[in-house]
């Protein structure tokens, strides 16, 4: 699972380390963090590659993860 492009969403820093750890320690190895979906979408429209895996919070300030995807 080291190949999976991984992207977490979430508004609140603790849990964005928090979910970035864990991915990373069941062997998810490319993990790229976005405190809010307009950050996300800036790492989104920067890379070559489009992400495998989203893992967003189901409540967040502006746009919650239903709406972002």
């Amino acid at each position: 699972m080291a190949d999976v492009y991984t992207l977490v969403i979430h508004d609140v820093s603790f849990m964005l380390q928090c979910l970035a750890r864990t991915l990373q320690n069941i062997g998810i190895l490319d993990v790229h963090s976005a405190p809010n979906v307009m950050t996300a979408c800036t790492i989104m429209e920067n890379c070559e590659t489009q992400p495998d895996l989203f893992v967003t919070n189901f409540q967040a300030l502006n746009m919650n993860g239903v709406e972002f995807l």
